[in-house]
């Protein structure tokens, strides 16, 4: 009884409302009309100035896709690399990401630092940087491309290549037991050949057709600044309402 009575004067829990509003935090305002001419050397800042704050995983990305139907997906994978292709994620061109990449490459990324109250915006085309059944022209290109492939699953974690090389990605698992002896497979052969690549690993660039950076405020009038592609290197830089 002491414990109903008990539980009947404990106070209510915060709203939801309340507990966000304790963690609003003031943020460096940035001075848009200083940042570089094209997104790309503003995103090497951002995500720079987001690891030396500390934010957890800053290389997470939000990858949205649509599949043949035009129906919206969505999961978190990471940055792999950026240069002048564009951001790079990888993925098995045979997953269901991969499947929806195959019947329409227009995506978007986000990435959200809530830490450093920023997030990026991108929207464009993912191209595979290489396709094993491709018609051999532009060799050099190609090879390089494969090599990249190569390293990119050559830098995954052991178990992660294990996983990917024995899994059916996204397929219906009707006995764990199949699954155990598919891993126990993968990794006789990962570990009998260490260099060993997923047959439909893919590497992927984003090639941005606009890039918006967002910044938090605390009186809510957020800052948002857009990056329009003009060109094959040009762009135009413009701000938002919020």
């Amino acid at each position: 009884m002491a414990d109903s009575d008990q539980s009947a004067r404990r106070p209510p829990p915060p709203s939801l409302s309340a507990v966000l509003a304790a963690l609003a935090e003031p943020f460096d305002e940035v001075d848009f009309a200083a940042l570089p001419v094209a997104p790309h050397d503003t995103f090497r800042a951002w995500l720079d100035d987001a690891v030396v704050r500390g934010v957890q995983d800053p290389h997470a990305l939000t990858l949205s896709t649509v599949d043949a139907q035009g129906r919206p997906d969505a999961r978190v994978v990471g940055l792999r690399k950026l240069d002048a292709r564009g951001w790079h994620f990888s993925t098995n061109a045979a997953s269901a990401k991969g499947q929806q990449l195959a019947a329409n490459a227009h995506v978007a990324l986000t990435f959200f630092w809530p830490r450093v109250g920023r997030q990026v915006r991108l929207r464009g085309r993912a191209v595979p940087l290489t396709d094993n059944d491709d018609d051999g022209d532009d060799d050099d290109d190609d090879d390089d491309d494969d090599a990249e492939r190569v390293a990119d699953f050559a830098a995954k974690p052991y178990w992660s290549r294990v996983v990917t090389l024995g899994s059916q990605q996204s397929q219906v698992l009707h006995d764990r037991a199949a699954l155990r002896q598919s891993l126990a497979e993968a990794r006789a052969r990962l570990d009998a050949d260490p260099g060993l690549v997923a047959a439909g690993w893919r590497v992927y660039a984003v090639q941005p057709d606009t890039a918006e950076f967002w910044e938090d405020a605390p009186d809510r009038v957020h800052r948002r600044l857009q990056y329009v592609r003009t060109g094959d290197q040009t762009w135009e830089k413009r701000e938002l309402w919020p």
